[in-house]
């Protein structure tokens, strides 16, 4: 057998885990390698004192200790993970919600304003142009103004001009 093969299975050559012909070839070449001795001897020495270390017994109430104290550090982990996600998806939403709120209102200032030329209107009847009292006061009339869209406002005192 070589080497590489002993390595393999020298901790079950320890434990005592082959069958006795792996274990007769094993045997024979420990007498011959001087390596594979010595690397046989310091896995005995590491297991045997590990089999030497003493395991604390703890009772039950020791481990339901331990059990609480690491449920509750992953509870509180586990809150604060849900806790940042929706501070990230509220955060998310605002921005949303500003952006399309500054970009309305960016592009309300900004939009472009059709006005009617005069020279557009080609009839005008005779009673607006006429010196007879208006239908409304000036007041009412800016009431009504007040409602119309530009081009409609723009209209009424190109007629009311006249």
């Amino acid at each position: 057998m070589k080497c590489e093969e002993i390595r393999k299975k020298i901790i079950q050559f320890v434990d005592g885990d082959l069958t006795e012909t792996e274990y007769q070839n094993i045997q024979k070449h420990l007498e011959q390698c001087n390596i594979c001795r010595r690397d046989l001897v310091s896995i005995r020495e590491i297991m045997d004192s590990a089999r030497g270390i003493q395991i604390p017994q703890y009772d039950e109430a020791f481990w339901k200790a331990r059990y609480d104290k690491i449920f509750e550090k992953a509870t509180k982990r586990q809150h604060r993970l849900v806790f940042l996600r929706r501070l990230r998806m509220g955060f998310s939403f605002f921005m949303v919600l500003f952006i399309l709120l500054v970009s309305s209102t960016y592009f309300h200032k900004n939009r472009q304003v059709n006005l009617i030329n005069t020279t557009e209107i080609v009839y005008v009847p005779d009673e607006v142009l006429s010196e007879k009292p208006l239908l409304f006061s000036m007041d009412e009339m800016k009431n009504i103004i007040d409602i119309l869209g530009p081009e409609d406002r723009m209209l009424i005192f190109a007629e009311y001009l006249h």
